[in-house]
């Protein structure tokens, strides 16, 4: 099966491409270190497997996904990422991912047997992960519970440091509308201020979703 490694940090990169040596069925066809080479490079060499890390110097590894599907690009999708929050979980649960691996913790012997399960067309979720999720899905308080998917949409910019002008801008609406949902997450969620707003989601592993401009 061809493999595309989508990678920022070399060193990272190295150590899944040792892993894909080591498999006989596996054949590496490509490599990216950002976003626009990753997609440029999927559709050209149409991989069955993307190893896909989410922090990308341009955009996240979700704008990815977003735009090989758009492009009629359709890989089996494992997501190598280093870090494992509830915004993320939230974010993957939302996402046509067949698999995650956590660069701090899991082995090689784990993105072996993630490589083994989306072969044979399962899916490979490892323990921590599962824990994490289960925790998060049994949250009353859990934020895709209290807010609607617009008002996420706000929070993840007002983490990202957009005022309400530019959030209005980016998603098409008054500034009197991001206004109002602002104060909206704010008191679904008992905060106070702005700052408020950023450290709640900075706690909850909100981060940028928006391609560089």
């Amino acid at each position: 099966m061809k493999v595309a490694i989508v990678e920022d940090h070399p060193i990272m990169r190295e150590v899944v491409r040792k892993v894909c040596s080591g498999i006989s069925w596996i054949e590496v066809v490509t490599e990216a270190g950002t976003g626009a080479i990753a997609v440029s490079e999927i559709v050209k060499n149409e991989p069955d497997i993307v190893v896909l890390d989410i922090g990308l110097p341009d955009f996240d590894g979700f704008e990815v996904l977003r735009r090989i599907r758009k492009l009629g690009a359709n890989p089996r999708v494992l997501i190598f990422s280093g870090y494992c929050s509830p915004y993320l979980i939230f974010r993957l649960e939302h996402a046509d991912i067949h698999g995650f691996v956590d660069k701090r913790i899991n082995t090689l012997a784990s993105m072996r047997e993630a490589f083994s399960a989306i072969r044979k067309k399962t899916t490979y979720f490892p323990s921590p992960f599962l824990q994490t999720q289960t925790k998060f899905r049994r949250d009353p308080l859990a934020f895709d519970k209290l807010l609607t998917n617009q008002q996420i949409l706000i929070l993840s910019m007002v983490a990202d440091h957009f005022d309400d002008a530019a959030i209005a801008k980016r998603l098409e609406i008054t500034e009197r509308t991001v206004e109002t949902h602002r104060s909206a997450i704010m008191r679904k969620l008992g905060l106070h201020t702005r700052m408020d707003m950023i450290y709640y989601a900075q706690k909850q592993g909100f981060m940028s979703i928006w391609p560089a401009t």
